[in-house]
Parts: C-alpha cells; sequence; structure tokens
C-alpha cells in the first residue's frame, strides 16, 4: 500500500508540473527597443512619416494658476530659485514614474516672446538654478499665432525615469501657449503648458503563427508604458455621458496609410489598441502584461469562457468595459464577436462607411459616426457559448435640452442644445457625411400661441 501511494503521489505531481509548464510555455514575451522621436517642432508635419502620427498623444496638461503664483507641490519640490527676468511666471510640477520634478518658465518679453526659457530640476535636488536654462525652439517659419498670442516648444529632454525603484530612458517635449490679448500692460490673459512625451517603444511578436509589428505608446505622458483606461466617476453632466482618463495604446501593425479621424478616441483605426488586461489579436484573447518601462510585454492565451455579440451595422469599432478591463473590437454586419462572459457596458463606438477611393489632397471624404455611451445605456450580459445583439446604432433621434441661466434668483436666459441619441441612449459626438459637416440645424421658440419669440442655428461643437 506505501508503495501504491507513492506512486500516485509522483503521478499527481507530474501532472501539476506538466500543467505548470505547459501554461508557462504557452506566454509569448515580446522585447521593445527604445526609440526616440526627431527632436523637432510638432508642427512639421511630413505626408507618409509616421512620426507625427505616434506623437499624436494626450499630454501631460501642466496647471497654470492667475491667482497663485506657486503650487503647494511646486513649493514642497523647490528650495531654490534663478533670478527671473519677469514678474510673469509659470511655475509648477511634472510627474514622470514615481517622480516629480519642479520647473518654471520665464520669458524676457512676455507678449513678444512668449514663454521661451525653462528651469527644470532634473537632478531633482529642489535647485533650479544648478541646471542649465532651457531655451526654446526657434520660432517655425511663416507660422503665425495672431496678436497677443504665442506657443513655444522646446527642445526634447533625454534624462532616466524612476519607476517602482527601476531605472529607464525616456524623453519629453514642451510645448507652452500664452495669451496676452489686449493686455498693453504685457500682463498674461491665459496660460497652458503640456508635456508630451518623446519615446515609443518597437518590437515583434510572433502570436498564433503571425508575425506582428508592436508600437508602444506612452500615451498619456506620464513616463511609464503600463496605464489601463479608467472611467471617470468625478465627471457626470446631465446628459449622462461617460468620460474616460486615457491610458495608453499598443499600435498593432501600424500602418501610416490608415486614415485617422479621431485621433485621441479608442475608436477611430484599427491598429490603435488600448493597454489592457485582455487584448484581442487574430480572433484570440491575451492576457496581457506590460512591464512600467515598456520594454517587454507578455503575452498568454487568455483561459476566459467565451460568448459572442452581434451588431446590424455594417461596418464598425467599438469599446466596452467593465469592472475587470475595456475592449476594443472591430465587427461586420451579424458577424458573432467573442466577448468574455459578463456584463458589458458601451464605452464608444464609430461606424465608418466611408469609401477609400474618395480623398482630395490626400485627406479622406468621410462619412463616418461616432458616439459615447451615458448612464443610461443598458449592459449587456455575455453567456458562454451564446450570441446575444448588442443593438447600438441607428435609429438616431434629436434630443433638445434647455438649461435655466440667471443670477439672484432671477431667470433670464437659457443655454438650448441639441444632441442626437441613438437606440441605446449613446450621444453623437462625431458626424461627417462625404467630408462634411450636415447643415446646421434650425430651432424656432414659440410661445403657446404660436407666437414666434426667437429663430436661430444650433452650431457644432
Amino acid at each position: 500500500m506505501k508503495f501504491g501511494k507513492r506512486i500516485f503521489l509522483g503521478f499527481f505531481l507530474l501532472l501539476v508540473a506538466a500543467f505548470l509548464f505547459t501554461d508557462t510555455a504557452n506566454a509569448v514575451t515580446c522585447k521593445l527597443e527604445l526609440k526616440r522621436f526627431e527632436d523637432k517642432s510638432s508642427m512639421y508635419e511630413t505626408a507618409g512619416d509616421e512620426e507625427p502620427i505616434l506623437r499624436r498623444v494626450r499630454g501631460q496638461y501642466l496647471r497654470w494658476r492667475r491667482d497663485q503664483a506657486t503650487t503647494a507641490d511646486f513649493v514642497e519640490a523647490v528650495k531654490k530659485e534663478p533670478k527671473y527676468e519677469s514678474d510673469i511666471l509659470y511655475r509648477g510640477v511634472i510627474t514622470l514614474g514615481s517622480d516629480q520634478y519642479g520647473f518654471a518658465l520665464d520669458s524676457s518679453d512676455i507678449i513678444k516672446n512668449g514663454f521661451h526659457k525653462f528651469y527644470f530640476d532634473r537632478n531633482q535636488n529642489g535647485d533650479l538654478t544648478d541646471d542649465a536654462v532651457i531655451e526654446a525652439m526657434p520660432l517655425p517659419k511663416g507660422v503665425n499665432f495672431g496678436p497677443g498670442f504665442m506657443q513655444r516648444e522646446f527642445p526634447r529632454q533625454d534624462m532616466t525615469v524612476n519607476t517602482d525603484g527601476k531605472k529607464y530612458d525616456y524623453s519629453f517635449f514642451l510645448l507652452v501657449y500664452s495669451d496676452t490679448q489686449g493686455q498693453s500692460d504685457g500682463s498674461l490673459r491665459y496660460a497652458s503648458a503640456q508635456l508630451s512625451t518623446g519615446v515609443y517603444r518597437k518590437g515583434e511578436v510572433e502570436l498564433d503563427g503571425q508575425q506582428h509589428t508592436i508600437h508602444l505608446l506612452d500615451f498619456n505622458c506620464n513616463g511609464r508604458f503600463d496605464d489601463s483606461t479608467t472611467i471617470r466617476d468625478d465627471i457626470r453632466n446631465d446628459n449622462g455621458r461617460i468620460y474616460q482618463t486615457h491610458g495608453d495604446r499598443i499600435m498593432l501593425d501600424f500602418n501610416v496609410e490608415n486614415a485617422d479621424p479621431a485621433y485621441y478616441n479608442l475608436t477611430g483605426r484599427k491598429d490603435r489598441l488600448p493597454v489592457e488586461k485582455l487584448l484581442f489579436v487574430n480572433g484570440k484573447y491575451y492576457d496581457l502584461t506590460v512591464s512600467p518601462s515598456g520594454e517587454s510585454l507578455e503575452f498568454t492565451p487568455s483561459k476566459a469562457p467565451l460568448g459572442s455579440i452581434q451588431n446590424k451595422n455594417e461596418v464598425f469599432e467599438f469599446a466596452l468595459y467593465n469592472d475587470q478591463s475595456v475592449l476594443k473590437l472591430s465587427g461586420k454586419k451579424d458577424d458573432p464577436i467573442p466577448i468574455p462572459e459578463g456584463e458589458w457596458k458601451l464605452l464608444e463606438y464609430t461606424i465608418n462607411l466611408t469609401d477609400p477611393a474618395k480623398s482630395s489632397q490626400g485627406r479622406r471624404s468621410w462619412t463616418l459616426l461616432s458616439a459615447a455611451g451615458t448612464t443610461n445605456c443598458k449592459p449587456v450580459k455575455v453567456e458562454k457559448g451564446k450570441t446575444v445583439e448588442f443593438p447600438f446604432g441607428g435609429p438616431y433621434k434629436p434630443l433638445v435640452r434647455v438649461n435655466p441661466m440667471g443670477s439672484n434668483n432671477q431667470v433670464d436666459q437659457a443655454r438650448v442644445s441639441l444632441e442626437f441619441i441613438d437606440n441605446v441612449s449613446a450621444i453623437c459626438t462625431n458626424l461627417y457625411v462625404n467630408g462634411d459637416r450636415p447643415p446646421d440645424p434650425t430651432f424656432v421658440i414659440a410661445t403657446p400661441n404660436n407666437e414666434i419669440v426667437e429663430r436661430g442655428k444650433f452650431e457644432y461643437g
């Protein structure tokens, strides 16, 4: 009996080891090389060049406050400052990876030159005087921003970033905008600054017998490449629109010739995917692991049980979400699309019926509609082995919203807006027909006795 137990136990351990080995062996690792964007203005674009497309990211916004020259985090990060040339300053903190860096923007003449001097505490010692001042790039020839407006860009900054104790190379660009329109005394009406990534990662991977090129983008420009998309619960308008905090992006088999009607949306081009726990490639799902530095991706075949959904639109891209992940998928009319079982909510979609043959001077003649999900969109339950209809899309109906406006408890004005709502309560966010917007919708405001009070047109945007 003892001998038999040993044999059984040994056989059991062999089964466990085989299972673990097989699971690990199925994982595919993709090593990615660091690539730096060319050190030049973002306003220079060349047809057929991939860099301008890859540089279309959601930059890190660095807030300027009129009523507060410095922020609390700046005071904490910076202990020593240089002698500035201007009384008008732009100061704050840049977050990259796990660390924060104090910065200040200065000018010799804010009206003529905008903010053209950049102090950056690269060594994080709290001293802005021991790092050389960074001068803005020369203004592009032939570019005129208009009286009182100025936009300056700074050369690419190469550095080392620390994330969770690991250091790796990184780069960024800084752009700053200033508005002194009508300010004869040289004071500032408004300013904004944006940090955008100066690098991306690139590599090759074979999945299920097919070779793929991967471009990994630090899309939210915070110095790390592993951020997923999150649903914001701090923004809720009257229409209930769902907003997202953008995570990082994968360009799968990136093709510079693919037209892109919406640079920043998840939907708009098929080769743009979110960095998420689940990734759909060639009809299969993979569990995705991304290193914060972007040096490697790991693809493991997912074991999630699958059902499927279908839709009546001719061709479309859409994004769904639940508590676990965001999915970005493409589909055609009535073709079942595999989906992990569970409840899924609509984030956004694009129905693109553009004829690729119709173009003018390299620009597409768009025919498309995009929409965003709302809190009124009911979740769709997907069950293993079953197909369920996900009926987003037409017919679309107009919805007029009237928001009273006034002061001192006296309402004397109203803001009137028009939205187009689809059959699941998603809100139309973009619309083109043969390259043009439809004619501006008109409105008439009348009394119950049909006396006309006001006529007008709704404007897009």
